[in-house]
């Protein structure tokens, strides 16, 4: 079930006026900083962000506790830092599905290829090399065809960690 802030919502900010006002924050330094953050969460929440407003709330108010932020409180993108990592593409390593991407040098500036260093994508096919598939991205559109032919050692391959064995060394 979705979960909605009552401070969100419509008249959301007169509740909070008069939560202050019956704990005795009315003219206060305090209840002017409650009500100031209150004001800016309700701008991201109605320029289209409430999903955005939503998810921030618990992360706001356990920073606020001087509480650290525990993996509950993770982006997406640390939940998968922590889980996989990247190492240079060996070759007869790669299989047709796994994910990859080129290394961020993987083509020197001058070289027009130089525009996908950095960019993931997944082998779709290992034919006198291999062929990456780009989707569409930040770096540009989906590989219209197949794929791009790039040489292994320009590669990086995403691997899982497996913590287990970490922590057993």
């Amino acid at each position: 079930m979705e979960q909605r802030h009552l401070v969100l919502e419509a008249g959301g900010r007169d509740w909070v006026t008069q939560q202050l006002a019956d704990a005795g924050y009315t003219d206060t330094t305090v209840g002017t900083m409650v009500l100031q953050v209150v004001d800016d969460l309700r701008v991201y929440a109605h320029k289209g962000l409430p999903a955005d407003v939503e998810a921030a709330l618990p992360i706001l108010a356990q920073l606020l506790r001087g509480l650290p932020l525990n993996d509950e409180h993770w982006s997406a993108k640390a939940w998968e830092m922590a889980q996989f990592t990247w190492r240079a593409a060996m070759p007869n390593s790669l299989a047709v599905g796994d994910p990859v991407r080129v290394k961020a040098d993987g083509y020197p500036s001058d070289d027009p290829m130089s525009a996908i260093n950095g960019r993931e994508g997944t082998i779709s096919g290992i034919r006198n090399g291999v062929l990456v598939y780009f989707p569409l991205d930040s770096y540009g559109p989906a590989t219209p065809t197949m794929g791009v032919r790039i040489e292994t050692e320009r590669l990086e391959q995403k691997m899982k960690i497996n913590r287990n064995r970490e922590q057993e060394s």
